[in-house]
């Protein structure tokens, strides 16, 4: 699957592309919508880091185990949380049982965990130091093939590299899952952009 998040500004993404998976539960102003072409996720009024702010879209594609994701992602100024889940367990992507690729607005570094039933954070199994400026786009590729979860992430103006951030082996999860995108926040109304999303069975 892929997406360039062309439409009309202000409405939701490609419903023939992704699934609500969950949008901020109370609180006002969250969801997922377009803005010039870009892919905007924001969470709600409530937080900080609430559930109830949390907002996701699940990929509509045939439940996969091995798979490579490639997006460019940027923050604003907020203080914002955006994970990208691949082997999901449930609908929602928001984090139940997978492994996801956690990134930080305003800290240093970011991590590639195991999340179990949601506990808050997930279990870290690499980080990667790394701080990201407010309004820069960069890209990341996140795969999980047979029970090697790897990632990188890289400014979007500049040539992929060969090598990989963040190298696991973990067997928790090999069962095929769902992929999605999910935002938590730190501040109210936080957002991530996000474009030329590409999903690939690997």
């Amino acid at each position: 699957m892929s997406d360039d998040f062309t439409g009309t500004d202000n409405t939701g993404w490609n419903s023939s592309k992704w699934g609500q998976g969950r949008n901020a539960s109370s609180g006002s102003g969250g969801g997922a919508t377009l803005l010039s072409g870009v892919g905007v996720l924001q969470t709600s009024t409530t937080g900080p880091n609430s559930g109830a702010a949390t907002v996701t879209r699940k990929a509509l594609i045939t439940s996969t185990a091995d798979v490579n994701i490639a997006l460019s992602f940027k923050f604003d100024s907020s203080t914002a949380y955006f994970d990208i889940n691949v082997r999901h367990d449930t609908d929602p992507v928001d984090g139940n049982n997978c492994y996801s690729m956690r990134l930080a607005s305003k800290q240093s570094t970011w991590l590639l965990t195991r999340q179990v039933s949601y506990n808050d954070g997930g279990t870290p199994l690499a980080s990667k130091s790394a701080t990201f400026t407010a309004g820069t786009w960069y890209r990341l590729r996140f795969q999980a093939i047979g029970t090697t979860i790897r990632a990188r992430t890289w400014l979007a103006s500049a040539t992929e590299p060969s090598g990989w951030d963040v190298s696991v082996t973990d067997s928790t999860y090999t069962a095929p899952g769902k992929v999605g995108l999910c935002i938590r926040n730190g501040t109210a109304n936080a957002r991530v952009f996000v474009d030329d999303v590409i999903i690939r069975n690997a």
